[in-house]
């Protein structure tokens, strides 16, 4: 198997044929949220829809204008924190999905002060591939968190998941 070789913000991984950075919300997780005005950073190919309006490669979601409740599943890496940014500024508010590495900057100096709610999920979310089938190898916990008083009750919805839940 080939491998290439990365450069990421002066730091190195390795990559081969069969990595991806495309990591789709299971379907229960939209299910219980929603429904969604806009997802800024769709996949390409989805299996199901995540919002009224999905934006893909190789538009820019994060430059698009956000109207209305937003989801938010963003890139994992170092952009992240731009992405998040946004939200907690949007006006129409919204949902993101993230892995909850809470020593971070983000998370102390935006997601703690500006969210409304989070739900730290218990155990590893099993993400799916383009073609809906769940993918093994999340190796990152994960947290939903919520911008927006308007946020707060949509959590109800997951009940049925393991996890803690915080309210602002």
């Amino acid at each position: 198997m080939a491998r290439t070789e990365i450069q990421t913000d002066n730091r190195y991984f390795s990559r081969t044929e069969k990595t991806t950075d495309t990591w789709i919300t299971p379907r229960y997780i939209i299910d219980a949220l929603g429904p969604f005005d806009i997802d800024p950073c769709a996949a390409p190919k989805m299996p199901w829809p995540t919002a009224k309006k999905m934006i893909s490669l190789p538009d820019d979601g994060l430059k698009a204008d956000w109207e209305g409740f937003v989801w938010l599943n963003p890139p994992y890496g170092r952009e992240q924190g731009a992405w998040i940014k946004k939200l907690a500024a949007h006006r129409g508010c919204g949902i993101a999905l993230i892995p909850a590495r809470t020593d971070t900057a983000l998370w102390h100096e935006v997601i703690f002060p500006l969210a409304s709610v989070i739900f730290f999920v218990r155990g590893r979310i099993s993400f799916c591939g383009m073609d809906g089938k769940p993918r093994v190898g999340n190796n990152s916990p994960s947290a939903i968190i919520g911008f927006g008083d308007n946020s707060k009750m949509r959590f109800c919805g997951l009940l049925e998941m393991e996890g803690k839940v915080f309210f602002q």
